[in-house]
């Protein structure tokens, strides 16, 4: 074979093998296509192309779930016609010519049955082999429901916030601190006129700063309240601008923050039922100092009487007694013997009956001997002169206690006796006093009385004069006073009162 033969079999070759290459290569570029479009077709989002004048040149079938249209309903349509306003497209198109590349543009779209649907955009320009645009190629993202739940959200937070800027309390958020008392975050308008300060100049602060000393002490008991996670609910007191102060009645929770914990707060200016409540303490301390003078007083003036009569009725006695002692013993006329035998038993019948009247004045064992003593003799009177069996039960040192809580005690222990006795007749009466701590942390004296009478009849003497003094006379004493029907007939009183001045009980 000649030369000339080989050089032409030898192009016939290159010329077939790259025949060969190209074909290989077109049936790969269709093998990769393919692929792309079996990518396509099953993806949820939309792929689509464009002609530089918006025309549908392609689009996915995913379009059908998403817009409602099949693929051929669309080609060759503008995509202009989809979109619920033409500038968004304009926009779009106008952000691809700068950049030739746009991410995550939202755009507002119309399904086919008319209602509104969001998509996110990321697109990129097409060219031609001389770089040319030649049209758009992108991917449509649904995100109508992150689009309409953030719609709601926004509607939610305005509600909630012209809600807050309308509430007439005082509402403010507060940022929790790891030490130290929590910082303001916010608040709305009210809460601001109240304070007299500017938004600018309040948030950020501390809010122990608009505190008086005496709230700012109960930083951490307030924290504790909220540590359990439930609503905590306490009293402060506020200092204003101008210096004036108001007591607030504080609601709080804590609520989640971006960074950390917050609390959510909700105030009511309480300053006038914190004012009528300081009034009503003044006037009930006055009324209690009054009753507790209108209570010596009588004291006083029992003492005076129960003395005179001790010492000038008792000695008028004596001398009557003596007296017709000796008539009865030296008399010889019969009539006359008799006659002082009689006076002898008057006048012991008028010592009696002294005794008596002196027990309800003034025991002269309560000045000598002490209270304890008086209640015993009182017992002992009421077992022996009237047939009640009057137990006395004392459980501390009683006799410690000032003259006028003893005499308090002993008047309410006589009036409890002689009511059991006189309303609800009585045959045995149990008093019982014990010396206790009270809810306060302070020393107490509780009196109890219980009898078996008859019972139901506290209506009559919740109203008597004798029950009303008892309960004056332990209110002045800043005590509690309680009377009660016993499940199986009788009455039940209970008292309290405080050893020592200023430990009220509640």
């Amino acid at each position: 074979m000649d030369e000339k033969r080989v050089r032409e079999l030898e192009r016939k070759i290159v010329k077939l093998r790259k025949a060969r290459d190209e074909a290989e290569l077109q049936l790969g570029r269709m093998n990769v296509q393919r692929q792309a479009l079996s990518v396509i077709e099953a993806m949820l989002d939309i792929y689509y192309q464009t002609d530089m004048q918006g025309k549908l040149l392609y689009i996915s079938p995913s379009c059908l779930s998403q817009t409602g249209y099949r693929p051929e309903e669309l080609i060759g349509r503008s995509v202009t016609d989809f979109y619920a306003d033409a500038g968004q497209r304009n926009g779009l198109l106008a952000e691809l010519q700068k950049s030739g590349m746009v991410n995550d543009f939202t755009a507002r779209l119309v399904h086919k049955d008319g209602q509104p649907r969001y998509a996110s955009v990321t697109s990129r320009m097409m060219h031609d082999e001389q770089g040319r645009p030649t049209g758009v190629e992108g991917i449509l993202r649904n995100i109508t429901e992150r689009m309409l739940a953030e719609e709601r959200l926004k509607e939610s937070e305005a509600r909630l916030g012209a809600l807050f800027q309308s509430c007439p309390d005082y509402a403010l958020l507060l940022e929790m601190q790891a030490s130290g008392p929590p910082l303001i975050v916010d608040a709305n308008d009210a809460f601001f006129e109240k304070f007299g300060y500017t938004r600018k100049e309040m948030v950020g602060q501390p809010i122990t700063r608009f505190e008086t000393p005496a709230s700012v002490a109960q930083v951490d008991d307030r924290r504790a309240m909220l540590a359990d996670g439930e609503a905590a609910h306490f009293e402060v007191e506020h200092r204003c601008r101008d210096g004036s102060t108001f007591f607030a009645r504080v609601s709080s929770r804590i609520v989640p923050g971006t960074v950390g914990p917050n609390i959510m707060v909700v105030e009511q200016d309480i300053t006038s039922i914190k004012l009528a409540e300081f009034e009503q303490k003044r006037l009930l301390e006055e009324n209690r100092r009054l009753m507790r003078n209108i209570m010596r007083l009588q004291e006083e003036e029992r003492r005076r009487l129960a003395r005179d009569l001790h010492d000038d009725l008792g000695q008028l006695l004596t001398s009557i007694d003596t007296n017709a002692s000796y008539i009865f013993r030296y008399a010889d006329d019969r009539e006359v013997h008799d006659a002082a035998g009689q006076i002898i038993r008057d006048a012991q019948s008028a010592f009696d009956a002294t005794h008596d009247v002196l027990l309800k004045l003034r025991p002269t064992t309560l000045d000598a001997l002490g209270v304890k003593a008086a209640l015993q003799e009182l017992a002992d009177h009421w077992s022996s002169k009237h047939g009640v069996v009057c137990h006395l039960d004392v459980d501390g040192d009683i006799d410690r206690m000032d003259d006028m809580r003893a005499i308090a005690v002993y008047r309410v222990i006589q009036e409890g006796v002689t009511n059991a006795r006189r309303h609800g007749r009585a045959s045995r009466i149990n008093v019982r006093t014990r010396i206790m701590p009270n809810d306060r942390g302070h020393e107490a004296l509780l009196v109890e009385i219980e009898d078996n009478g008859k019972g139901g009849h506290i209506e009559t003497l919740s109203s008597g004069l004798g029950i009303i003094g008892m309960r004056e006379r332990v209110h002045a004493m800043g005590g509690t006073f309680m009377l009660t029907n016993l499940p199986k007939g009788g009455v039940r009183i209970e008292a309290i009162v405080p050893l020592q001045d200023g430990a009220q009980t509640s």
